[in-house]
């Protein structure tokens, strides 16, 4: 049942975002401890109000925040934090237990690692 995973994706609107190399990660990390909104790329297939969750690569590889788009264009995206999570809370090897194998861009989050952030988010 991908496909009806799919669309059951595609309506929960919510994504995880990947990113690359660790300059990157280091400024995401230093602009997150001065403010609360980010701005961040994108392809324009994120909509205003989604979930974003940011996934770290090394040496954390693991989802580090989960956001809220406030503002959306086809290049940009205008990020809020909401929470920023330890990194061993949704380490890769949890997210490949829950279907989300390969983080390359932004993704749709698969409906069992949904579930799973939903009961242990708290």
């Amino acid at each position: 049942g991908f496909d009806q995973d799919w669309v059951q994706m595609l309506e929960i609107n919510e994504f995880v975002a990947a990113e690359g190399t660790q300059d990157r990660v280091d400024d995401l990390i230093q602009a997150f401890n001065q403010s609360d909104t980010i701005r961040w790329h994108q392809k324009g297939n994120i909509h205003q109000d989604a979930i974003v969750y940011i996934y770290y690569g090394a040496p954390y590889s693991a989802i580090m925040y989960k956001c809220q788009v406030i503002e959306s264009d086809e290049t940009s995206m205008l990020l809020k934090r909401l929470k920023t999570y330890d990194p061993s809370l949704y380490p890769l090897k949890v997210l490949k237990k829950y279907q989300l194998r390969a983080i390359r861009s932004a993704r749709h989050i698969p409906k069992e690692l949904k579930e799973y952030i939903g009961n242990t988010d708290k």
